[in-house]
């Protein structure tokens, strides 16, 4: 586990980004205009929208803190695999053949930097802890519920951290615990909820007593993206997705999770 000290209190808290430039950079200019003081990074940077070498270099500019998500992880060990973690068979292989591109034009710099990300990162700041990981605490593949919040505590307790911040689901959510404690899911910056809409989603966490957090909600040109995207070979489901609003694989992993925000 990384612990690292940073000297902020407002902080923009993206996660899966799969690649997905504009999106990314369309909630930077949000999180900017929302006074935030620090971008964290919750892993999967790579993924379903190739620009690999691209986007990690924006994020390596943009964030105090970076994490590995699964597709990190997966790049680095060689698999070709997403390692997302899907209960049914056919969800992952779905979710693996659209992630064909996620290491495209990276180099064995960008693979040694990747390798020393940690899966999991403490930040410390004047007005507390924040826990950052990508699944969870205990593996960076799982589906946390917001349901979940015995080991909600538990993490929180044994880091002495105020809030757990978390991504992976492609869920954003708000759980406030008792002490005064909060998690929440920061949603997914490179691909849309599974509910019609076509923005992303980030959060922004005020570090305070007690701590405060909101899902932002941030449109950007998903439609010029997607052509990009088909344009250059992208897995035709991935662009879909961003079009509808509606996921090709993994709906069923999160359908009965509580959305609290």
């Amino acid at each position: 586990m990384n612990r690292i000290c940073i000297d902020a209190h407002r902080m923009a808290v993206m996660g899966c980004i799969y690649g997905n430039v504009p999106a990314f950079t369309a909630c930077l200019a949000d999180a900017r205009a929302q006074g935030c003081d620090a971008v964290l990074c919750a892993g999967d940077v790579l993924g379903f929208c190739g620009h690999a070498d691209e986007i990690l270099a924006l994020v390596q500019r943009s964030c105090a803190v970076m994490i590995a998500g699964n597709h990190e992880r997966e790049v680095v060990a060689g698999t070709g695999l997403c390692g997302c973690g899907f209960a049914r068979a056919e969800d992952e292989r779905l979710s693996c053949a659209a992630s064909a591109r996620q290491a495209d034009g990276l180099k064995v710099e960008d693979l040694l930097i990747l390798a020393r990300w940690p899966e999991i990162s403490v930040i410390d700041t004047a007005h507390g802890a924040l826990l950052l990981c990508h699944g969870s605490p205990d593996r960076s593949n799982e589906f946390l519920s917001a349901e979940d919040t015995a080991r909600m505590h538990q993490w929180l307790r044994e880091t002495n951290a105020q809030v757990l911040a978390c991504s992976h689901t492609g869920v954003p959510w708000l759980r406030a615990l008792s002490d005064h404690r909060l998690a929440v899911n920061v949603g997914a910056v490179g691909k849309p909820d599974h509910d019609g809409d076509t923005a992303v989603h980030y959060a922004v966490i005020d570090m305070g007593k007690p701590p405060a957090a909101s899902i932002r909600r941030v449109s950007y040109d998903h439609v010029a993206w997607a052509a990009q995207l088909i344009s250059e070979g992208v897995e035709p489901c991935v662009a879909g997705q961003l079009i509808t609003g509606r996921w090709a694989w993994g709906a069923g992993t999160v359908a009965n999770y509580s959305e609290v925000i």
